[in-house]
């Protein structure tokens, strides 16, 4: 009798580890997809959120632009960026103008560096990513060589306003694209959001 139970007590320990194991190999599969699954297009996004997060972008660029506030903006597409990026601190807010601004601001121990936003979020805020070593004009700064560094190994898009001029750039394989007519910006940047070639020159 107390062998009787004595085997049975193994066989429930035996099974009960057995499924201990199997759910924690299902977590870390789930755990894996989740880590390596692909940023969502912003065509999944639907309209109204992609309306939101253009015109967010579109307010807070143009302020920035407007008093010559320097800053670095990545929008992540298809190309994951955290293996591509360095430093930073994770901010996991909706996109906001408000919040863009106040990241840029000089006084700001966020400035320096770039925002990533992934989707319809902000991800991090002064991130840095390697620098192009192709030879651009002296009127290009730091930033805009972090753009097209970041444009050079991955499909991301990355605005630039420039703190000396207040002009800004968008970057994207590897090419830089002025925007002349900051009131077009919301137009040119929803277009290049959608679109799958590259279609930017220099």
């Amino acid at each position: 009798m107390n062998l009787d139970i004595a085997i049975l007590a193994i066989g429930v320990l035996t099974l009960l580890l057995a499924l201990i194991f199997a759910v924690f190999f299902i977590f870390n599969h789930i755990k894996t997809l989740h880590k390596n699954k692909v940023s969502r297009s912003f065509l999944d996004l639907g309209i109204s959120t992609q309306r939101k997060i253009v015109y967010e972008l579109f307010f807070a660029v143009k302020h920035l632009s407007k008093n010559k506030i320097g800053a670095i903006i990545t929008l992540q597409r298809n190309t994951l960026l955290d293996s591509l990026r360095t430093d930073g601190v994770k901010i996991d807010s909706m996109i906001n103008s408000s919040l863009l601004i106040a990241i840029f601001h000089k006084n700001s121990p966020l400035h320096d560096g770039a925002v990533i936003i992934v989707d319809d979020r902000i991800s991090y805020a002064s991130t840095y990513f390697s620098v192009s070593e192709t030879t651009l004009e002296d009127r290009y700064g730091a930033r805009h060589r972090a753009a097209l560094g970041i444009s050079e190994v991955s499909d991301a898009i990355t605005i630039v306003v420039s703190e000396q001029s207040g002009d800004v750039i968008i970057a994207r394989d590897a090419n830089f694209f002025k925007i002349t007519n900051i009131d077009s910006f919301a137009e040119i940047l929803t277009k290049e959001l959608n679109s799958t070639q590259a279609n930017i020159n220099k």
